[in-house]
């Protein structure tokens, strides 16, 4: 008999009859063979479902049976299988299970346990792709019965990579197809979270945004739409890479809507303001910075006024600070206009002796030291220079433009998703408009990234950091310059917390124009016109009978004829004093003395007299006038004629002069003065006789 009974597995109710070498018959219930497996190897039965229970059955002696042969990992046509995956199934206990792959290359070997499973990595990476693997049994330490019909081998197919993942398409929830929009109507739906969703219309990028953790976004045209039908596509793709490796992204959505035309808007005409007399300005004293000079060197000139890109008259002062004791020249476009001496406060001021010419000029400060003590002997000191705009007519300042306000569109708050990083985008100032030239940056950006705007030339003009709301508001420091300038803004994350090391963010930028700033003087109002006062004119002074005219000295020649050096006042000879040089102040206009024809007196010649007009001048200067006084001198003495005293307004210490002076007519003010006048000469002429 064989040393392994035959087994048979029972599922339904049925008779069988057994018959073994050396047993007799066994009769029981089983079922058909047609419904059993049939092992490997020779199995003669025959089985009757409808026989009777007593009927026999005949089985021959078939050779041993064991476990199937299964793969339960991967399973079959799964995707997104790693690698090295691990391979696991049934197999008779103790037999060895080779896993075989394409080109039946050995992937792996193992022995089943005594539990009838496996579990097999594989030697080396399967290739990405479809791999189907093959599982065979084989006994080649004879653990397994003799005679044991090994299980037929069985394979398994799955693909190696990636999963797919297949999104959901995007959705444009507003506009709705077929309505009509104004051209700056945000664009909202729904996508895939963190997905950036580009919306174009008629085939141009109108803006782009990232889709919010709950799947949703709202784009707002960065420029109104053109009016008319047109075609709004969402795109959406995956620049960060926060979708999952194989994501398959869904396919464009578009909506045809029509674009209302902007409502025409008649252009705001400014008032013009009244036209008002320019009036002198008061202008305060310059206050030079105290500068400390270095300890080797000289401290070269700096022009402290006019300041550079002003427009002034042609009379203005140039003031600043120089070298104490050092020669300061103007100059204005090469020409010398004024020379100077610095204080010994550091400091100087030149007006120039004649009016510069109209226009754009260079204005130039050169410090010279011709005794070599205070700027030493071939020293190089740089010249100071400002450019100004010389003008003698009254400049009508631009009335500037009324810049409506910049309502900024309401954002919605963005969450960023996890791993994504936001682009800088730009708010204020819109692309195109005019802005003065300190005008602040304003956008969205990564909460807690630092925000660069920098202007031409990559000058940076502020910094600042995204706030939790991720917006960001970051105001120049210095002015743009006047003109068409473009405005770049970088995302960037020095910590690497927020943004990952190695990310490209894009940067965002605008052009836009700057105005020209307008010029307003000191106090305000409008840039006066200065004119330079006209100096009166002062006839010249003759005394009766000629000679030389009161209050110039009389040329004096020593004994012995010979004449001192230049500096030099010979004994008994009174010094010759200089005339002191008043500057010109700006003063209301003198009150004109109009000249009365002296009455005809018997005499010898005509006298004039010089008087005090009290014209209102500081104390410090006296303006004169001369008045022509009839001869009437009598040769042999004085003139006994009286003159009353003339209420000339402030004297030279500055006291109200107040003597009444009531003459019947203005020939009789004159008579009274023509008096004195002869009373003078006839005195000198005795003194001269003695």
């Amino acid at each position: 008999m064989n040393s392994n009974p035959l087994r048979r597995s029972v599922a339904a109710a049925a008779a069988f009859t057994c018959l073994g070498t050396g047993l007799g018959a066994l009769t029981g219930l089983g079922v058909p063979m047609a419904a059993a497996a049939t092992p490997s190897g020779t199995n003669t039965h025959t089985a009757a479902a409808a026989a009777a229970a007593t009927q026999p059955h005949v089985a021959a002696v078939r050779p041993n049976a064991v476990a199937g042969l299964t793969i339960t990992s991967p399973l079959a046509n799964a995707t997104g299988t790693a690698a090295l995956p691990t391979i696991t199934g049934t197999a008779p206990a103790g037999a060895t299970v080779t896993i075989t792959g394409p080109a039946g290359v050995n992937i792996c070997a193992v022995v089943a346990t005594a539990a009838g499973t496996f579990s097999c990595t594989p030697t080396r990476p399967l290739p990405t792709g479809v791999n189907t693997l093959t599982a065979t049994v084989t006994d080649p330490n004879g653990v397994l019965p003799a005679g044991t019909a090994l299980p037929t081998p069985v394979v398994a197919t799955f693909t190696v990579g990636p999963a797919v993942t297949v999104l959901a398409p995007v959705v444009v929830i507003a506009p709705v197809a077929g309505s009509t929009i104004p051209g700056t109507a945000p664009i909202t739906g729904t996508a895939p979270a963190g997905a950036t969703v580009t919306i174009t219309a008629g085939g141009t990028t109108v803006c782009a945004v990232v889709a919010t953790a709950a799947g949703t976004f709202s784009c707002t045209p960065t420029a109104p739409l053109a009016p008319g039908t047109t075609t709004l596509t969402a795109t959406v793709t995956d620049p960060n890479g926060v979708l999952p490796v194989g994501t398959v992204l869904p396919a464009p959505t578009t909506v045809m809507v029509t674009v209302a035309a902007a409502p025409v808007v008649p252009p705001v005409t400014p008032p013009v303001p009244p036209v008002t007399p320019p009036v002198p300005p008061v202008v305060p004293p310059v206050t030079p910075p105290v500068v400390t000079p270095p300890v080797t060197g000289v401290l070269p000139p700096v022009i402290v006024a006019p300041v550079a890109g002003t427009t002034i008259p042609g009379t203005g002062p140039i003031t600043g600070t120089a070298p104490a004791g050092a020669t300061v020249t103007i100059t204005a476009g090469g020409t010398t206009v004024c020379v100077t001496v610095a204080t010994a406060a550091g400091t100087f001021s030149c007006t120039p002796t004649a009016p510069l010419n109209p226009g754009a000029t260079t204005i130039t400060a050169t410090v010279t030291d011709p005794t070599g003590v205070i700027i030493p002997t071939g020293t190089v000191v740089p010249p100071a220079t400002v450019m100004v705009t010389v003008t003698p007519v009254a400049v009508t300042p631009p009335v500037p433009p009324v810049v409506p306000p910049v309502v900024p569109p309401v954002v919605p708050p963005v969450t960023p998703p996890v791993g994504s990083v936001i682009p800088p985008v730009v708010i204020t100032p819109l692309p195109g408009t005019t802005v003065p030239g300190t005008t602040p940056i304003t956008g969205t950006g990564a909460p807690g990234a630092t925000i660069t705007v920098t202007g031409p030339g990559g000058v940076v003009l502020c910094v600042t950091v995204v706030t939790a709301g991720g917006t960001f508001s970051c105001t120049p420091t210095m002015a743009l310059p006047p003109g068409t300038t473009t405005i770049t803004v970088t995302e960037t994350d020095p910590t690497g917390g927020i943004i990952p090391v190695g990310t490209v963010v894009p940067p965002a930028t605008v052009v836009i124009t700057v105005m020209v700033p307008v010029v307003t003087p000191p106090g305000g109002g409008v840039p006066p016109v200065v004119t330079p006062p006209v100096p009166p004119v002062v006839p010249p002074v003759t005394p009766p009978g000629g000679g030389t005219p009161p209050g110039v000295p009389v040329p004096v020649t020593p004994p012995g004829g010979v004449t001192p050096p230049v500096g030099v006042t010979p004994p008994g000879v009174a010094p010759v004093v200089p005339p002191v040089v008043v500057p010109v102040i700006p003063v209301a206009p003198p009150v004109a003395v109009v000249p009365v024809a002296p009455p005809v007196l018997p005499g010898t010649g005509v006298s004039t007299l010089p008087i005090n007009t009290g014209t209102g001048l500081p104390p410090s200067g006296t303006s004169t006038t001369s008045i022509p006084l009839g001869g009437g001198l009598v040769p042999s003495g004085p003139s006994t004629t009286s003159l009353r005293s003339i209420d000339t307004g402030l004297g030279a210490d500055g006291v109200a002069a107040s003597n009444p002076l009531n003459p019947a007519t203005a020939g009789g003010a004159a008579l009274l003065l023509a008096g004195a006048a002869a009373g003078a000469a006839g005195l000198r002429r005795r003194k001269t006789s003695a």
